[in-house]
């Protein structure tokens, strides 16, 4: 059995943020996780928000800067941690997914990036050109969906026939699509056979109020844990036997036979 903790976390410029995130590392601590979940890019103000109308590079270049300083913290977690980082390759700007054990890694980019108001995310950093492939984290293989990512459903699949025992999807999501987005996480998870584990921010920043809500799914879409605003943080056991077995049960086995 894994331990896998969820969560939503106050936008970073709240003054509520820092404390919410030692609160959780208390959380993780106390019981005992092995992953924690965190959202999408959680230690910086939500650039996308507010459309770019002159050069980002100094505005990203500082949210860079503030996850390399938070990232440092992520060993008070005594668990493996991931979420997703801006970071710049090249000239490209990007939205990597990381997983942080004892050291910060990139896993994945970022590829399927809305552009309208309140998640300008096209405007602001470049699409990941790269395949989605799993890494072995907590004892698990486990596919990176960053936010979007989520509703790719051909690359949700590979990740299934590649075996994942957990889809990490850090999300920022706003309030008023939150079923929505439980709704494609439990489909997603379906298709793949998966667990399926998702952290948001929660509260209001640059104009978008953001939805909480994180959330644990088994692989047949059932709801193990939820966060709220009460409960902003939720701890599961995850079991990768129920997820290898899922996958030779229905709708992945009549998917496997027209694909063989």
């Amino acid at each position: 059995m894994v331990r896998v903790t969820v969560c939503e976390l106050p936008d970073f410029e709240s003054p509520a943020f820092e404390t919410a995130f030692d609160d959780l590392v208390e959380h993780a601590q106390s019981h005992d996780s092995d992953l924690v979940v965190l959202p999408e890019m959680p230690f910086s103000p939500w650039l996308a928000g507010d459309e770019p109308v002159d050069d980002v590079t100094t505005a990203w270049d500082d949210a860079v800067e503030s996850h390399r300083n938070w990232l440092a913290r992520l060993d008070d977690f005594d668990a493996s941690v991931v979420g997703s980082r801006p970071t710049v390759v090249g000239e490209r700007r990007l939205n990597e997914g990381f997983h942080h054990d004892e050291e910060t890694r990139g896993v994945h980019y970022k590829k399927y990036l809305p552009d309208e108001p309140g998640f300008w995310e096209a405007s602001w950093y470049a699409a990941g050109e790269e395949p989605f492939e799993p890494f072995e984290c907590a004892g698990l293989d486990v596919g990176t969906l960053v936010c979007t990512d989520l509703w790719a459903s051909h690359e949700v699949r590979a990740y299934g026939r590649a075996g994942v025992d957990l889809l990490v999807n850090p999300r920022v999501t706003e309030r008023r699509t939150t079923e929505k987005w439980l709704a494609g996480s439990r489909t997603m998870g379906v298709l793949a056979g998966a667990y399926l584990a998702s952290s948001n921010r929660t509260g209001e920043g640059r104009d978008v109020v953001f939805g909480g809500s994180g959330w644990i799914l088994g692989p047949d879409g059932q709801e193990l844990a939820r966060t709220d605003s009460d409960h902003p943080f939720a701890t599961v056991d995850i079991d990768p036997a129920v997820a290898t077995s899922a996958k030779t049960t229905y709708p992945r086995d009549a998917l496997d036979r027209a694909e063989e």
